[in-house]
């Protein structure tokens, strides 16, 4: 319920921001709350400066994409598959002033209890169907538990994705959490419709203990 109360109250602010004006005064008017069709998934947003928006959320299927028109009601919804995986996704979205979408999700293999997470990416121009996800992040092993990719960030601009997240880096144990094990952040980056790549941008003996 609250995650739904959440969802709804976020629209609506978002709503609003379209009816401003281009120079951001205080003018707009909000329009009525308009409640998403869904219940417990956690949902993310994503405006740009033409007024488009664009949200998504993670299911058991993949990365639910939905276009949102200015009075808040979704217009259009897509499916972004992901490659084999079990259970639910973590999405998250961007969007930029050209109507590109980019989305990265957080997805588990389910090779063994509480292992493996990978991040996938994908990216495309609003109103096209989007391309599956591409799985960006190392290969893991369940010996990899504790070394797993946390939630990632994504920005679209220009054409080109870039995606970043953590691994690693957690506290040792709940006891000692200034101890904190090695860690590294990663980045996946591309252009729309070809091939992402993968490189290490820092790497932490005792693990970057914070991504924002």
């Amino acid at each position: 319920m609250r995650r739904s109360l959440s969802s709804l109250l976020l629209l609506t602010m978002l709503v609003g921001a379209f009816s401003a004006s281009p120079s951001w005064a205080f003018t707009g008017r909000f329009t009525a709350p308009v409640r998403l069709p869904t219940r417990d998934q956690t949902w993310q947003f994503a405006v740009n400066d033409r007024g488009q928006a664009v949200g998504a959320y993670g299911t058991r299927a993949g990365a639910v994409v939905a276009e949102l028109a200015r009075s808040g009601r979704i217009e259009h919804s897509w499916t972004v598959g992901v490659p084999a995986h079990v259970g639910g996704v973590y999405a998250t979205i961007a969007l930029d002033d050209r109507g590109e979408v980019a989305v990265a999700v957080e997805y588990a293999d389910g090779q063994s209890e509480g292992c493996c997470r990978h991040i996938a990416v994908a990216a495309w121009r609003l109103g096209k169907r989007p391309p599956e996800a591409q799985a960006v992040s190392p290969a893991l092993s369940p010996a990899d538990f504790s070394y797993q990719p946390e939630e990632p960030s994504v920005v679209v601009a220009d054409g080109i994705l870039t995606a970043v997240w953590q691994r690693g880096g957690d506290a040792i144990s709940q006891y000692e959490e200034d101890e904190l094990q090695p860690g590294q952040i990663e980045e996946a980056f591309g252009r729309l419709g070809g091939p992402f790549h993968t490189v290490r941008l820092v790497a932490a003996r005792k693990g970057p203990s914070l991504l924002n």
